[in-house]
């Protein structure tokens, strides 16, 4: 009875730990190219740091459990995109956190964070963005920063 209910519980706490992707049967290219915008997303470029953007030299998104499906050869301004698990969080690894990527249709949500450190101060700036598929391409309606 200890197991079931030790199982049971373990099963809840995964269930709340992350937000599920409501995207089931898109396309990894769908994901990926929203992705992709995020990252290279002007507004949010502009609002890091000079000495911060000069020693990136890849992308790290923190896998928390949400289930993102893009290609794992994704790039953006020739670096590549690679989880990043807690563990493997250091202040020298800027990252990327996605909270919520959900895509309805032609329309898609994301709320995520990016998170670095400079001076020995950790810094997160929120953004969110509304998109609209245009034929096979997505584009920014509106954000927030």
């Amino acid at each position: 009875m200890k197991k079931l209910y030790l199982l049971l519980l373990c099963c809840a706490m995964a269930h709340l730990q992350a937000q599920p992707s409501a995207n089931k049967g898109l396309s990894d290219l769908d994901e990926g190219q929203i992705i992709q915008q995020c990252i290279g997303f002007q507004p949010l470029v502009n609002k890091i740091p000079h000495d911060i953007l000069t020693k990136i030299t890849e992308y790290f998104i923190l896998n928390h459990g949400m289930d993102l499906n893009y290609s794992k050869g994704l790039e953006v301004n020739n670096k590549r995109i690679s989880l990043l698990t807690k563990g493997e969080l250091s202040p020298t690894k800027p990252y990327f956190l996605f909270h919520t990527l959900s895509i309805k249709k032609d329309r898609a949500f994301v709320r995520y964070y990016f998170i670095y450190t400079n001076n020995g101060a950790e810094t997160t700036i929120p953004i969110t963005i509304d998109f609209v598929r245009n034929n096979s391409e997505w584009q920014i309606l509106n954000h927030t920063i």
